[in-house]
């Protein structure tokens, strides 16, 4: 089995893979803020009031597409797919409202699940990118960028046609998923979306009115099992991606990398470990999600957020979940979806933290 798509799907989630959790003591600085998500992914607060918008990639289903298109072979494959996908909204309090349920969401043999897996506003609009596609059981959705117009969601992109119509400098591996698995994606300058593609590792750049170019292919910088899953933009354009490692996902393996508006990639920070998220703060301070403590099977309750400044590496939280992504709130916290991959077909597991970054913590350690 080829070691990217291996590692690919332990950053989604084989239920299998995982060790058991200690249920180990968020740092004092972080606290639950809202319950109940079935594999919460991307996660973005709206422009005009305090409402956060959660992805949750759903709890899988059971319909097959074997023999309608090109499948992931096994041990992974075939995928099996469903609609218990949804978007979500929680208020000021923790309140939790349904915006859009039904979306798209598969399951591999590990039970691995994968569905909507990030949200982004470019000004009011807001944008969904979607894990989808025949090869995860729904012919008639792909891996695509979307836009909600009202309650019902306006196709922006079919990911899943250009990267099979464009491939990657160096070729997938026989066993990758055929479409793809476009992970998370960020905005740029409000006028485009920039999207990571963990298994081929190429950044596209989608465009508003659709248009799909690519901005950078990471396998002729990398050229080995590296798994791209974290994006984020600079004030001055320039791109940055986290990388997940590769199995056995060895403690300080895992590296930033930039890419300039001209293209050129560089390693920018190493030595992290399973990095899932980063994000930048107002003052342009680059922040480090890291799932898990690594090695296989990987260790729940040892994820942990990590500041990047001046060169020096600060611990801000430790005790998280298996926790899958982060964004920055109108109050100036960190909010984490947390337990957001390796809880498998269990409803309800995941949970929101939130992360006061300015508070002093008790006993952290780089």
């Amino acid at each position: 089995m080829s070691r990217k798509l291996f590692a690919n799907v332990c950053v989604m989630g084989a239920l299998l893979l995982y060790g058991m959790s200690s249920y180990a003591e968020l740092s004092d600085n972080a606290k639950v803020f809202a319950t109940g998500f079935n594999n919460p992914r991307g996660l973005k607060f709206a422009p005009f009031a305090f409402r956060l918008f959660v992805a949750e990639a759903g709890l899988g289903g059971t319909h097959s597409t074997n023999g309608l298109c090109a499948q992931v072979p096994p041990p992974l494959g075939p995928f099996t797919g469903g609609n218990t996908g949804s978007i979500t909204v929680v208020g000021p309090e923790g309140n939790k409202s349904t915006l859009m349920d039904g979306l798209p969401s598969s399951q591999t043999q590990f039970l691995d699940i994968q569905g909507p897996t990030d949200i982004e506003f470019v000004g009011l609009q807001l944008y969904v990118l979607v894990q989808a596609g025949c090869a995860k059981g729904d012919p008639a959705f792909p891996n695509a960028v979307v836009k909600l117009r009202g309650k019902k969601l306006k196709l922006v992109a079919d990911l899943s046609a250009y990267i099979q119509n464009h491939p990657q400098n160096f070729p997938p591996d026989d066993d990758e998923d055929p479409e793809g698995n476009p992970y998370a994606f960020t905005v740029h300058n409000e006028q485009a979306l920039v999207v990571i593609e963990a298994n081929r590792g190429t950044v596209e750049k989608v465009h508003r009115n659709g248009t799909i170019t690519r901005l950078a292919d990471l396998t002729a910088f990398i050229q080995g099992y590296d798994t791209p899953v974290a994006i984020d933009i600079d004030g001055d354009g320039n791109v940055y991606v986290g990388s997940f490692s590769a199995v056995p996902f060895v403690p300080g393996t895992s590296t930033v990398y930039k890419i300039t508006p001209q293209g050129v990639i560089s390693v920018f920070a190493q030595g992290f470990t399973t990095v899932i998220d980063i994000a930048f703060d107002d003052a342009g301070v680059l922040y480090v999600l890291e799932t898990s403590a690594g090695f296989l099977p990987l260790p729940r309750d040892t994820g942990r957020v990590i500041k990047l400044i001046d060169g020096s590496v600060e611990v801000i939280a430790t005790g998280l979940d298996l926790p899958t992504a982060m964004t920055f709130g109108p109050d100036g916290a960190l909010y984490v979806s947390n337990r957001g991959h390796g809880v498998g077909l269990t409803p309800g597991q995941g949970e929101i933290v939130r992360i006061n970054v300015h508070a002093a913590t008790d006993s952290l350690q780089p």
